[in-house]
């Protein structure tokens, strides 16, 4: 009898396992007739792409993963100050004063905005039929999240950041290459890798689920001929298969699948919408492709905040992270191209950018606009979905940092009041 009250016990304090508190939903690809203007062979081509980020469940394999109910309540509302139309931000394209909506609307082309100020909702933009609830694609924006997962198992001893990437990676053990590549140039996003044009076209045709030969991306990467790596500094890994890698050192690290990574993260965020992960042909999950709606991205830009700040009740990832990519790099390396536009001397760790030196700020710039944009300092959220024609611009760039300055200055406007 004692013993049975013991294992009780234990088990009563023991936390309950990610997978256990949400629901997983495998998704198949809709059949498209042969006539279709959009189809599962050009879904993210430019012209079409915003009905692909949109609806990508229609084109790839996927997971869909619904967060525990009940439990998170929407943002609470703040006081009015960012009315898109009455609200003046720079134009980048010029320097002239414009209102918001102009830029959000020109510039931008966002779909969808949500600023958080203090942790209560002060603006809730959204371009007609666009739904805040819906899960989207995040495509390269998804790479920051993994490098904080990857932090926070780090941070729990659950990888050594010091190891080299094939002793943590079984399936490399033979790619002497990789042993002088260790897991934190991966998870910095400084790996040095290079990967040629071919490579580039064949991962996207893979992780698109477009590829003819339907290997799969781990069994390409596994076939690799050879990793050669840059003699010189380091290209950013921000739009290459390195992310393969990360995301794969992220199930070794947690023994976990990434859907219940996902499960783990809603909890972590208080999500409130259904996410998804997208797989390849065979079934592997793929970096670029975790889908989350915009509320609950926001909701991560909140709780890195909340974590710096130390008022989280499950911690995001631990203080030297949350310092790192909130704190301006001295780093020398080639900038991506993704900075430019930005006002300021602007660094990058971690896949996080840190735009200028205006204090302890990060920004998640992913392709077509879609941002996520954190003042720690002001405790501001500016998440963004948006479908812009180009990947990345300096005037894209431009405007965001336009809108993200515009916010600031509202924010300080009210603490004067």
């Amino acid at each position: 009898m004692n013993r049975f009250l013991l294992l009780s016990a234990l088990l009563a304090t023991m936390p309950a396992q990610a997978n256990d508190a949400c629901q997983e939903t495998p998704s198949s690809p809709t059949t498209f007739p042969p006539d279709s203007l959009i189809s599962p062979a050009d879904w993210l081509s430019p012209g079409k792409h915003q009905i692909g980020l949109t609806h990508a469940l229609r084109f790839v394999p996927a997971t869909q993963v619904s967060p525990p109910l009940g439990e998170p309540r929407p943002f609470p509302l703040g006081p009015p100050g960012m009315d898109v139309d009455q609200l003046e931000a720079t134009d980048p394209a010029d320097g002239r004063q414009r209102s918001l909506r102009f830029l959000l609307e020109t510039r931008i082309n966002a779909e969808g905005v949500v600023v958080l100020r203090q942790g209560k909702q002060v603006l809730d933009y959204r371009r007609t039929g666009f739904d805040p609830t819906q899960a989207r694609l995040l495509l390269d924006a998804s790479r920051p999240i993994l490098a904080t997962m990857l932090a926070r198992a780090a941070g729990d001893g659950r990888i050594s950041r010091e190891k080299a990437l094939n002793r943590v990676i079984s399936e490399f053990s033979p790619v002497r290459e990789l042993s002088k590549v260790s897991v934190q140039r991966v998870f910095s996003g400084r790996s040095g890798l290079q990967w040629s044009r071919d490579d580039l076209e064949r991962w996207e045709k893979e992780a698109r689920g477009q590829s003819t030969g339907r290997s799969g991306i781990r069994a390409w990467l596994n076939k690799r001929g050879n990793w050669p790596r840059a003699q010189t500094r380091p290209a950013p890994d921000l739009q290459n298969p390195s992310a393969e890698l990360l995301l794969w050192l992220n199930e070794k690290a947690w023994q976990r699948r990434p859907p219940q990574l996902l499960c783990e993260l809603q909890q972590s965020i208080k999500a409130r919408h259904p996410a998804y992960w997208t797989q390849d042909a065979k079934g592997n999950y793929v970096a670029d492709g975790l889908g989350l709606s915009l509320e609950d991205f926001a909701r991560f830009g909140q709780s890195l905040i909340d974590t710096r700040q130390r008022r989280a009740a499950r911690p995001l990832a631990p203080a030297w992270f949350m310092e790192s990519i909130s704190t301006p790099s001295d780093s020398l390396d080639i900038q991506p191209p993704e900075l430019a536009g930005l006002k300021g001397k602007s660094t990058w760790q971690y896949y996080f950018t840190q735009p200028g030196d205006r204090g302890r700020q990060a920004a998640i710039i992913g392709s077509y606009g879609t941002s996520l944009y954190l003042d720690f300092d002001k405790n501001i959220v500016v998440a963004v979905f948006a479908s812009n024609a180009a990947k990345h611009s300096a005037l894209l760039s431009a405007a965001l940092d336009s809108l993200w300055q515009t916010s600031r200055k509202i924010s300080v406007e009210n603490e004067r009041r």
